[in-house]
């Protein structure tokens, strides 16, 4: 009976975390994120009392990208030729800036994110710009695209443009990556960076994982063919 009672807790769990629903051409998975940190210098930005991912150049401040992990598809149920399309949701807080410098040196300019899909283990409460856990460096800071990240974004990168409403949920269309994950690629998460890195912005913020409100934490849809 114990054991029974065991794998009954361990299912619930599961079926908390991994939601599905019919949508008549399909099931409509909806994944929570495990892990989720931004990178900025050299020191561990998993601040759960901020609630938030960054990503951008600020004039005076590091660069800043970030790094997230969603649970695992259901490969029994959802494998990767049935696989419709996948998107990642961030809730998207501001683009802020430093609120002592003049607008003119940190415009609000439209801002294309690119998501690569990462090829090396990290650990949320460790990783850094410059080390994916304690004792073992990314190849370059900020990984390495082709080693650490895969060299290629994913397709068709969203933009979020000046003056967009910000306190709203962004799509991010992810189906490359979740399809290799599906195929048997290790699922290290995504890293997500501005294109256009090396002009000084405002650093985009959203959501993250820890934050409070369970309805504007990042999460990851899945649409499987039935």
């Amino acid at each position: 009976m114990l054991k029974i009672a065991l794998l009954l807790a361990i299912l619930g769990q599961i079926h908390c975390l991994t939601k599905t629903r019919d949508e008549g051409y399909g099931n409509h998975y909806i994944l929570e994120a495990r892990k989720d940190v931004w990178l900025e210098g050299h020191s561990n930005k998993d601040r759960q009392w901020i609630n938030q991912l960054i990503v951008g150049n600020l004039r005076h401040f590091p660069l800043k990208r970030t790094l997230i992990q969603f649970e695992d598809l259901p490969k029994t149920d959802c494998p990767a030729d049935k696989i419709i399309w996948a998107r990642m949701q961030l809730h998207f807080v501001a683009a802020h800036r430093w609120s002592i410098q003049p607008v003119s040196t940190q415009p609000w300019l439209d801002y294309t994110i690119h998501i690569h899909r990462v090829k090396k283990y990290w650990a949320e409460n460790q990783a850094t710009a410059y080390r994916a856990s304690n004792g073992n460096n990314w190849a370059a800071p900020y990984l390495k695209l082709g080693v650490d990240a895969e060299a290629q974004p994913e397709c068709n990168p969203t933009t979020i443009y000046s003056r967009e409403r910000d306190y709203d949920f962004k799509g991010f269309d992810v189906t490359g990556a979740v399809k290799s994950w599906a195929e048997g690629a290790h699922n290290y998460g995504l890293l997500l960076k501005v294109v256009r890195e090396n002009i000084y912005g405002r650093g985009l913020r959203f959501n993250d994982r820890h934050h409070p409100n369970t309805k504007i934490r990042p999460y990851l849809q899945v649409l499987c063919q039935a």
